[in-house]
C-alpha cells in the first residue's frame, strides 16, 4: 500500500475483523483494482478495502479466487458461478452462459483474452471477444399506458433480444432512468414503478445489458402522461320552505355563492290605470 491516507507497510501481522468494520467472516481471495484499493473474497460477499475502511460491494456465495484480467476486469470464482467487475458493474456468467457447472473453484484470464474456470465438473473456457453485439431493448405500447390515472402510480414494462441469442431475454439485465436523471444500476428485473409522480408528460428510457457487458447504445424511450385530477365541477343544489326559494351555485374551490328571494306575501294585482315607468 502506498504512504500518505494508506497504511504504512510494516513486518507486523496485524488481525483484521469486524472490530475494524471488516463484516464477512474470512478472505480466501484477493485482487488490487486499477485505483489501488483492495478486493477481498469472502465467505459471503466481495469486500473493497481503500486502506481506511471496508465496504461490501458484492455478495457472493464463497469467493474462492480472484483474477485480474488484461483488460482490468476482475473476474472472481464462487459457489454460484463466475461473477466479473468492470466499469463498475457486476455480471455474473452461470450454467446459462455455457458453464459445466456453477461451483467454481478457480478463475484464470490469460494473455490472449480466454478465461478458464475450474468447476466441479471440469475445465469451462470462455471467450468474451466472440460476443461484442449488443442487445436490443424495447418497450411495447398494449403492456403500458400513455395516460395514467392521477396520483402518480406508474409501472412501466420492458424486454429486450441479444441479437445472437448468447444471452436468453430472461438473463438480460436493465437499466433505466425518468426524465433525463442519472441511469439505475443494471438489474434483472423487466419493471420499473413510479408513486407519486407529479401530473404532466414524462419521458422514461431503458438499455439492456446481456452477459458479455454488451449495452444497447440506443435506449428505448416512452412517453407517457401523468393526469390531472379532475376539478369538481359547480352544482345547484336546492332546498325550500314555506314562502321561500334558496339556490346555492357551489364554485369549484368550494366558496358559496347564494341567492335569496323571500315571498312573504300573495301577488297584488296589477292595476291597469298604473304606468309602467315612474317620473
Amino acid at each position: 500500500m502506498e504512504s500518505g491516507d494508506r497504511a504504512k507497510a510494516t513486518d507486523k501481522l496485524s488481525v483484521i475483523g469486524a472490530k475494524e468494520g471488516f463484516a464477512d467472516t474470512g478472505v480466501f481471495s484477493g485482487v488490487e483494482t486499477s485505483t489501488g484499493n483492495l478486493l477481498l473474497g469472502g465467505r459471503e460477499s466481495v469486500t473493497e478495502y481503500d486502506g481506511r475502511s471496508f465496504r461490501i460491494v458484492k455478495g457472493i456465495d464463497l469467493a474462492e479466487n480472484m483474477s485480474l484480467g488484461r483488460d482490468g476486469l476482475i473476474w472472481t470464482a464462487s459457489g454460484s458461478g463466475v461473477h466479473r467487475y468492470g466499469q463498475g458493474r457486476w455480471i455474473t456468467n452461470a450454467i446459462e452462459e455455457g458453464l459445466i457447472s456453477a461451483a467454481v473453484h478457480g478463475v484464470y484470464s490469460d494473455f490472449e483474452g480466454g478465461v478458464w474456470a475450474g468447476t466441479s465438473r471440469g475445465i469451462s473456457l470462455y471467450y468474451p471477444s466472440d460476443d461484442t453485439h449488443p442487445p436490443v431493448t424495447s418497450i411495447v405500447d398494449d403492456r403500458n399506458l400513455r395516460q395514467t390515472p392521477p396520483g402518480g402510480e406508474v409501472r412501466l414494462a420492458f424486454s429486450g433480444i441479444d441479437k445472437w441469442k448468447f444471452t436468453s431475454p430472461d438473463r438480460l439485465t436493465f437499466s433505466w432512468r425518468l426524465d433525463n436523471s442519472a441511469w439505475s444500476d443494471f438489474d434483472p428485473l423487466q419493471f420499473a414503478s413510479f408513486t407519486k409522480l407529479r401530473s404532466g408528460g414524462h419521458q422514461f428510457d431503458v438499455r439492456a445489458m446481456d452477459r458479455n457487458g454488451n449495452v444497447d447504445p440506443n435506449p428505448a424511450s416512452f412517453q407517457f402522461t401523468v393526469l390531472t385530477p379532475l376539478v369538481q365541477r359547480p352544482r345547484v343544489l336546492c332546498g325550500g320552505r314555506a314562502g321561500s326559494v334558496r339556490a346555492a351555485l357551489i364554485a369549484p374551490h368550494g366558496s358559496e355563492v347564494s341567492r335569496k328571494s323571500e315571498v312573504s306575501e300573495p301577488a297584488r294585482p296589477i292595476d291597469p290605470t298604473s304606468q309602467p315607468f315612474g317620473i
